[in-house]
């Protein structure tokens, strides 16, 4: 009996140690953490009523001037740290094969415009008809153009939608065609610069009057410069030295100006700060051998301007001394000889008899004579060929030598921006393609983003957006800035709807992300969503324990199951109803073995996880 006790006391002690090691094991073993991943990454990206967004990063304003085989590099004239405004020069380059080419253009483009004259004039006289496209001008520096007179004076331009032609860009500016004499508004300059700061981008007009032409680019600052062209003005510009004047309407400021020299947005600037000062209407006169521009600034820093041009001077003849006549003996009259009549065919003629004149043939191309209507029209077709051949290298000729015009022909290429040089690299450092010179104005960031006309109103100035980095892989917060007023697209499909006009948005960068310049966001209006009360999560997320529907979150460093109610499905994504997790909670795959409740959490090393 006594040995019968003690196998079973022995037995209950192996049994106890045996269940307190097991005890301590499941108590004491350290357990594998749980990988979790941004819950943002993971939830729909589209929804209803909710437009996916996208942008790319930009600075205030930048400039980029890349080396090119076209040009010989001689010198750089700026330096890394360098603050610069627009007009001051950057680099030169060897100047002598672009003068060179330009001089031959020019010279091709007066031969072309006499041939394509003479092909209109051949073309009216077998078709009966002018051709319906006739050169406007024989003005070498301007291109063939269609459309109607604008008058700035009397007619506003809020949203540049009067223009002829042109895209506003540097070698494809706007084109508006106006009176002489009539006045360039300050609500025109304007809308360019509004303009410019929804593009992100300088925006360049050519104003064009019957004997000038008016040059105006605006950068997204609100700088402005300006110049203005008229043939045969050898004038030179000084805006450093009035030369009279008191700024009043009857006694103008003036200056020394010049055919096509640069009015720089400093001068402009100046002006403006002078009537503000003065607290009245500031006038000032550039004045130019043929030509004179008057701009007129008022208090509230608006300015406008008007240029009259000369009538080009007509030479007077030097008049030639008349020579004393001298007097002339009158000669003896000779007798005139009586005409021999002209030999018949046989080489005889009859007494009394003249020759009859044989006819003058009509050439087959003679005015059409000869011609019948097919054969008329048939050559007037060729003709018309010919002519429209001979038109498209005219147009690719002004375009050409408009390009050489505005890149500097002095082998000078200027900034077109108000910043700092961030980066140069010396001409025999870099392949073509490579930065020379890299300007960026301010230090703010940017991203400008399309959006529907029928999405617009969500988004008013001040609504802050979430958006994520690919190339930094973190969330970049932006802050709406500034709607756009006129659309940029007149087919926008990026909410869905391929009929909609899409508007620019400007974000300004906030929060402490910082991305890099060119850098792609995409942004993913969570704010919209909280307001429906909606969410929508992959349904990997999700797991079924116990009859109801559960998300494990990370709680601080332990997993936390948190139980959900799921309302409707679209494709992976269920719809998530009471909003039980936000875009910034991190969430972990149920099904992993170390997925429990009170598990320790570490951020999943992969990114995104797929393959479920």
């Amino acid at each position: 009996m006594k040995r019968a006790l003690k196998i079973i006391i022995a037995c209950v002690l192996c049994i106890g140690l045996l269940a307190g090691g097991v005890f301590a094991y499941l108590k004491f073993r350290k357990v594998p953490p749980c990988e979790v991943y941004p819950a943002m990454q993971w939830m729909m990206s589209y929804m209803p009523n909710q437009t996916y967004l996208y942008g790319i990063v930009t600075s205030d304003a930048s400039q980029v001037v890349l080396k090119s085989a076209d040009r010989n590099v001689l010198e750089i004239l700026v330096k890394p740290g360098d603050t610069v405004t627009v007009g001051d020069p950057l680099l030169r380059y060897d100047a002598t094969r672009a003068e060179l080419s330009f001089e031959e253009n020019k010279l091709e483009l007066i031969k072309l415009e006499n041939k394509l004259r003479s092909e209109y004039a051949e073309y009216r006289r077998y078709a009966r008809v002018d051709y319906e496209n006739p050169l406007l001008t024989p003005t070498p520096t301007a291109a063939p153009r269609r459309g109607r007179i604008f008058d700035l004076s009397g007619r506003i331009l809020p949203d540049l939608h009067s223009a002829v032609g042109g895209s506003g860009s540097q070698t494809d500016p706007f084109v508006y065609e106006i009176g002489a004499n009539d006045r360039v508004t300050d609500t025109f300059l304007q809308s360019l610069i509004t303009l410019a700061a929804e593009r992100g981008t300088a925006v360049y007009a050519r104003i064009v009057q019957p004997e000038a032409e008016i040059l105006i680019s605006a950068a997204p600052d609100g700088a402005l410069t300006l110049s203005v062209k008229v043939e045969n003005d050898a004038g030179v510009a000084d805006l450093e030295h009035p030369k009279s004047g008191n700024g009043s309407a009857s006694d103008p400021i003036v200056y020394s100006y010049g055919s096509g020299a640069r009015v720089p947005n400093a001068f402009l600037a100046s002006q403006r700060e002078k009537a503000a000062e003065l607290m009245r209407d500031w006038y000032v006169t550039l004045k130019a051998e043929r030509f004179t521009v008057e701009l007129r600034f008022t208090p509230d820093g608006a300015f406008s301007f008007v240029t009259s041009v000369k009538p080009a001077p007509t030479p007077t003849p030097t008049p030639t001394p008349t020579p004393t006549p001298t007097p002339t003996p009158t000669p003896t009259p000779t007798p005139t000889p009586t005409p021999t009549p002209s030999p018949t065919p046989d080489g005889t003629l009859e007494p009394g008899e003249t020759a009859t004149p044989k006819p003058t043939p009509t050439p087959y191309y003679g005015g059409g004579g000869g011609m019948t209507k097919a054969q008329r029209e048939a050559y007037a077709n060729e003709i018309a060929n010919g002519i429209r051949e001979d038109e498209l290298r005219y147009r690719q000729l002004v375009l050409d030598i408009e390009k050489a015009q505005r890149s500097g022909l002095d082998g000078i290429l200027f900034s077109e921006v108000n910043g700092t040089v961030m980066q140069v690299k010396q001409p025999d450092e870099a392949a073509n393609g490579d930065i020379l010179v890299e300007i960026r104005g301010g230090s703010g960031l940017h991203i400008s983003v399309l959006v529907g006309e029928d999405e617009l109103s969500e988004y008013p100035v001040g609504t802050e957006l979430s958006g994520f980095s690919y190339q930094l892989q973190k969330n970049v917060t932006a802050c709406v800035s500034k709607v756009g007023t006129m659309p940029v697209s007149t087919n926008y499909s990026g909410s869905g709807n391929p009929n909609s006009s899409g508007y620019l948005l400007v974000l300004d960068v906030t929060g402490g992300v910082v991305p890099g310049i060119g850098e792609y966001i995409e942004f993913s209006n969570f704010s919209s969503l909280y307001e429906q009360g909606t969410i929508y999560l992959h349904e990997a997320f999700l797991r079924e324990i116990d009859g109801e529907t559960c998300v494990f979150v990370a709680n601080g460093d332990a997993l936390e199951k948190r139980v959900v109610k799921t309302g409707s499905r679209m494709n992976e994504y269920v719809e998530l109803i009471g909003m039980p997790i936000t875009p910034e909670d991190r969430i972990a795959f149920p099904y992993d073995k170390n997925c429990k409740e009170g598990s320790p959490v570490e951020d999943a090393k992969g990114g995104f996880y797929y393959g479920w």
